[in-house]
């Protein structure tokens, strides 16, 4: 029992070297990032590549399950992502390359996940998704948005030779996207509500583009929303923005 105790201890660590240790230092840009797994180690997984020619990456993404094996595939995605997203310029090309590594593994898990491919130069954030909620666009004019939701393709790891399609938004200044996993929106307080979506976006218009703000009171929220409650599921959010 305690090789177990200790195994998972260093697992959650492993883990955590896996996850991008701060946010990008990108003039005119700000982050805000948050990850708790439900149990030591989980399957929520983030990452931020910066790549030549300007770019950077920004993938968010949620595998199947919690716990060590999850956690594995995470390890697993984060090496994959990397590679794939640093050695194909085209995002939709990138996210198709990535489907086809991770389905050939054969592990019977599937991951949700979420990119942007912001262009420094000219602000354009290209969107491309697999089986995820697609990001929250928070808009100059203080609407939101929520772009990608009907190019959409499906999970990785469900079949090969998908085509993934994109999307692409200017980021204004003042404006921000903001991508999370459903452990957010899906907690349940002791009553068994959950804490909804709507919640989210609420809160997202509530910060008016503000990133950091955004992002500790929508945290704030979900742990209020929880209270006296066991986490079901891991948190992740990623909020990057232009400033104003």
């Amino acid at each position: 029992q305690k090789l177990v105790e200790q195994d998972l201890v260093l697992a959650a660590q492993v883990q955590l070297a896996f996850l991008p240790k701060s946010s990008p230092a990108c003039n005119g840009l700000s982050f805000y990032q948050y990850y708790n797994p439900a149990q030591q180690i989980g399957g929520d997984y983030f990452d931020y590549l910066e790549l030549d020619n300007n770019r950077l990456v920004i993938a968010l993404a949620d595998v199947v399950g919690h716990g060590v094996a999850a956690a594995m595939f995470m390890a697993k995605l984060s090496a994959e992502a990397r590679f794939a997203f640093a050695s194909i310029s085209d995002p939709r090309k990138a996210m198709a390359q990535l489907n086809d590594r991770i389905t050939a593994l054969d592990a019977d898990r599937f991951i949700t996940m979420s990119v942007i491919v912001l262009d420094k130069t000219t602000n354009k954030a290209t969107i491309v998704i697999a089986g995820h909620m697609p990001p929250i666009h928070y808009h100059a004019d203080g609407s939101i948005s929520e772009p990608g939701e009907d190019i959409a393709g499906p999970p990785l790891g469900i079949m090969s030779d998908v085509e993934f399609d994109a999307m692409e938004v200017i980021l204004q200044p003042g404006e921000c996207l903001t991508m999370y996993t459903d452990g957010i929106f899906e907690a349940p307080n002791k009553t068994g509500e959950q804490f909804s979506i709507n919640r989210v976006r609420k809160i997202i218009e509530k910060a008016k583009g503000q990133v950091k703000p955004a992002g500790e009171e929508l945290i704030q929220s979900v742990l209020e929303h929880i209270v006296d409650c066991e986490q079901e599921d891991d948190m992740c959010l990623v909020i990057m923005g232009r400033n104003a």
